[in-house]
């Protein structure tokens, strides 16, 4: 459908029914030569509201600027429509509501800022706009593509920060009344992150998927999971998914039992695009005991040594389905033995409750631990990629 002077593009939304996915209405909304949706959220009143971009003039040198439609949701009619402008090109990407029904939309200005607003649900009218840029952060380049809210009404903003070639993920949580940063996050290392979508689970906890490039390489991209704890920022998992082609993620949810579910696109080389979803269960508490028989768990830091821990099995989990090459006990990792390529790692049953444990051999050397610590704490993946996580007491002593 076009708009009167060239321009190719309108927003398209359309409601199904949840039940057999009839077509129960749709809406076209046209305003300049180029109307793009990119995302769709619903608040408590059941009433959905699309955000995107309108771009105009066509044939020269488009200006575009974020564009936000609230519809009534048994008719599709139009309740609200609103604009944000810079002054430069500005991209709205994703979109939610609070538990209030206020609205908050995320983009990108002039391809490096990250723009937030909140707008009033009722009418659309502006409540605040915060932008932090890539000065704020010291970097080269910021841009927003995800947000999400939870019960407590404070969004979650994720996305990409760039310095050079390099690019990770920053993932910044906002007061919901004042656009404060209350924490901000960054994900990554040199292999290159980057976010596309986040999701806030029952837990307050958020959840961002996007992808990967390990190697660099054409066609080489995994999807990345990652879980933030909601109140800190600390990261408290991260997954990926690789299928030997190109993997990205571009869209999480996070169902009532807290297991995360994310899609995107796969492709294996020389064929076309499919969907790839992913339903990944919540990270698994797990029990460890650091240095089995011993009490306490003395470590001493200036060591050359390693420290053993036991990832404990029971009834409902198998301690032999851990990865040795992800367990990372207070940032230090297994020891390689022979020629590299095995893992100290072996099975007993340390605490004789007639369970397999998994017992490891960590790097001392490796410990991200400081004097006066008294909890370490073990991260690691299970083979099919479920995040666990456990901790035990320490007692770190002088040379």
């Amino acid at each position: 459908m076009g708009d009167g002077d060239g321009g190719p593009q309108d927003f398209l939304t359309i409601k199904y029914n949840g039940t057999t996915g009839a077509i129960l209405w749709t809406a076209v909304f046209d305003a300049l030569a180029v109307d793009q949706a990119m995302g769709v959220a619903i608040g408590p009143d059941g009433n959905p509201v699309v955000t995107g971009i309108s771009c105009g003039p066509w044939f020269s040198s488009p200006k575009c600027d974020f564009r936000t439609v609230k519809y009534h949701g048994s008719s599709g009619t139009i309740l609200w429509n609103v604009t944000y402008d810079s002054g430069g090109q500005d991209f709205a990407r994703g979109v939610t509501v609070d538990p209030n029904g206020d609205v908050f939309v995320v983009g990108a200005s002039n391809f490096m800022d990250v723009v937030t607003i909140k707008y009033r649900g009722t009418d659309g009218t502006t409540v605040w706009t915060v932008a932090y840029s890539h000065t704020t952060f010291g970097t080269g380049e910021e841009q927003g593509w995800g947000v999400a809210v939870g019960s407590d009404g404070h969004p979650v903003v994720t996305g990409n920060s760039r310095t050079g070639s390099n690019q990770n993920v920053r993932t910044v949580k906002l007061d919901g009344s004042t656009g404060a940063i209350w924490w901000n996050t960054i994900f990554g290392s040199a292999a290159g992150e980057e976010a596309k979508g986040v999701a806030v689970g029952p837990d307050g906890n958020p959840v961002v998927t996007g992808s990967v490039n390990p190697t660099g390489g054409v066609d080489n991209d995994n999807f990345l999971t990652v879980k933030y704890d909601g109140s800190t920022g600390a990261v408290l998992w991260n997954v990926t998914f690789d299928t030997g082609g190109k993997d990205v993620g571009s869209g999480v949810a996070v169902g009532p039992d807290g297991s995360p579910v994310v899609t995107g696109l796969t492709r294996q080389s020389g064929s076309s695009f499919n969907f790839l979803t992913i339903k990944y269960l919540q990270q698994l508490t797990v029990s460890i005991d650091i240095k089995p028989g011993s009490d306490p768990n003395s470590i001493n830091l200036s060591s050359a040594g390693v420290i053993p821990v036991a990832i404990l099995g029971s009834a409902t989990f198998d301690a032999m389905q851990v990865d040795p090459a992800t367990v990372a006990l207070a940032g230090a990792s297994v020891k390689l033995i022979g020629k590299g390529t095995k893992y100290s790692c072996s099975t007993e049953d340390v605490n004789a409750d007639g369970f397999v444990d998994l017992v490891c051999h960590v790097v001392t050397a490796q410990f991200m631990i400081e004097p006066g610590d008294s909890v370490a704490v073990l991260e690691a993946q299970t083979f099919d990629g479920l995040a666990i996580r456990g901790q035990d007491s320490i007692k770190v002593v002088p040379d």
